[in-house]
């Protein structure tokens, strides 16, 4: 048996575990599609021995950066194929493994575009940019991302009845995350420009709360290419800027908490992070002038 066939058989077994184990498809997609690359990989550079040595992934690891990959998506690649080989070395399929810490890439600093301070105030002041098709959408869609911190994938699946008007709250459902449900925020404004929208879209106040709050024509959810296009819009649209996404919001939304003085601790439970550490990471690199500033006011 040749390594990739002994690898493709192996490969059948642990997707078929995973997708037991794992409530999230977003990650059983993430393992698939990597360890399915490595064993194209393989099958394209096939030897006679049975094992995966740490050359033959040090050899992947080359290819996958000539494709131009990034390190930081070379990281994640390896630390998936590490943990499918310890995966392999528990059930006894190989006796070593191949990938070995020190071949995997430290990881880079992602560096996020922000919007200003000035700029997150206009858009919730509710300066809409000119020639918008459904303007009020587009605002309550803006202005609710900034707000309430939610993940693109949360806002394409939320459901009127998931707002709660009277609480101030939301009640999120993270599928991609493994069926996890935390509340976030809905401040007046947002509340406000949900309501006109909602207005406008059913003509009255009454409507089915089932219904998603965002939905085309069809009542189908929106894509997170209809979102991300959305955002870009609405943004170049005001401050002629192409390098803003729907995740750039989120972050505006940490960087609003934190330079208004919420704790980590608090930005983490509303953002849904499940690791402390991630959260530190959104707050590392937020308005770092802007909290620089206030931090002399400690030395006064």
């Amino acid at each position: 048996m040749t390594a990739y066939e002994k690898f493709n058989e192996i490969k059948t077994a642990y997707l078929s575990s995973l997708q037991t184990i794992t409530k999230s498809k977003a990650t059983y997609d993430k393992y698939a599609t990597v360890i399915n690359d490595f064993a194209l990989w393989l099958g394209q550079n096939d030897t006679e021995q049975p094992d995966i040595t740490a050359v033959m992934v040090i050899n992947y690891s080359k290819a996958v950066k000539e494709r131009g990959t990034k390190n930081n998506t070379l990281r994640h690649y390896l630390i998936i194929l590490r943990s499918f080989f310890t995966w392999c070395i528990n059930h006894k399929f190989y006796t070593e493994q191949p990938v070995l810490e020190e071949d995997i890439p430290k990881q880079e600093r992602i560096e996020y575009n922000l919007l200003t301070e000035q700029q997150i105030q206009t858009i919730l002041d509710g300066k809409m940019p000119p020639y918008l098709k459904q303007p009020l959408r587009d605002r309550a869609l803006i202005v609710l991302l900034i707000e309430s911190g939610l993940r693109v994938s949360e806002l394409t699946h939320l459901k009127i009845k998931d707002i709660d008007f009277d609480g101030g709250t939301i009640n999120v459902h993270t599928s991609a995350k493994g069926d996890k449900s935390r509340s976030t925020t809905l401040p007046d404004r947002s509340k406000q420009f949900i309501t006109e929208y909602l207005y406008r879209r059913f003509g009255s106040y009454c409507y089915d709360e089932n219904e998603l709050l965002f939905a085309n024509d069809d009542g189908k959810p929106y894509t997170r290419q209809n979102i991300t296009k959305i955002v870009r819009g609405y943004i170049r649209g005001l401050f002629n800027r192409n390098d803003i996404g729907a995740h750039d919001l989120r972050h505006a939304f940490a960087s609003l908490l934190l330079t208004r003085g919420a704790k980590l601790e608090q930005i983490q439970q509303v953002l849904g992070h499940s690791s402390y550490a991630t959260t530190v990471i959104y707050a590392s690199h937020l308005c770092p002038k802007r909290v620089s500033q206030d931090l002399n006011k400690l030395f006064t």
